[in-house]
């Protein structure tokens, strides 16, 4: 985060790949401060919350994006540093607009309905229910419950065995696809058989 160190992150700017970043080092600070933000020096974590602070500059892109913001400026808090309820906000309250129904969610303008909505929706609301929960209590019961009505259908994207479908860029996506489950049990969100 250091503008001129050689191998420096980069400036911030609209809709840009390093927001989805965040969203991961967001998690990291949150779940385990003791190995990720304390150990940083005090110009470090200036320069670290002052880079991922620029999130809030910035648009994102209309869609799961939006929880990038919301994770960033919820480790910004948790680690004592400024942060923006008012971002939070307003990315929660338009995140609920792309609510379809029974837990079913289009990403931004996109009706496409896929391995995007447990890994780019429910993945995160999850996380937003389990770490800030007392913060926005009615989004983190949204949460829970859209992720337990989605499961029901979810569990039938999968074979017998485990596999399913190939989707995305990479081998990481075939991981996510399983993101949902794991989500859903550190959230303590229910409604399911745990052998599924």
């Amino acid at each position: 985060t250091d503008p001129d160190h050689p191998e420096y992150w980069g400036d911030v700017g609209p809709f840009d790949q390093r927001m989805v970043e965040m969203a991961g080092l967001s998690l990291s600070f949150i779940l385990a401060p003791d190995s990720f933000w304390a150990p940083l020096s005090p110009a470090a974590k200036r320069r670290v919350s002052n880079w991922m602070r620029s999130i809030n500059d910035f648009p994102t892109a209309d869609n799961n994006w939006l929880f990038f913001r919301v994770l960033t400026n919820l480790a910004l808090r948790h680690v004592g540093e400024e942060w923006s309820a008012d971002a939070i906000r307003a990315a929660l309250d338009r995140l609920d607009e792309f609510h379809l129904n029974d837990g079913y969610y289009r990403d931004g303008k996109w009706y496409q309905l896929d391995y995007y909505i447990p890994m780019g929706f429910h993945f995160y609301g999850l996380m937003v229910a389990k770490l800030a929960g007392d913060l926005y209590p009615d989004h983190a019961a949204r949460y829970r419950e859209r992720a337990r009505r989605f499961a029901e259908d979810f569990q039938h994207w999968f074979a017998d065995d485990g596999a399913a479908v190939p989707f995305g860029r990479s081998m990481t996506y075939r991981f996510a696809q399983g993101a949902f489950w794991c989500a859903c049990a550190f959230a303590d969100s229910g409604g399911f058989r745990w052998g599924v």
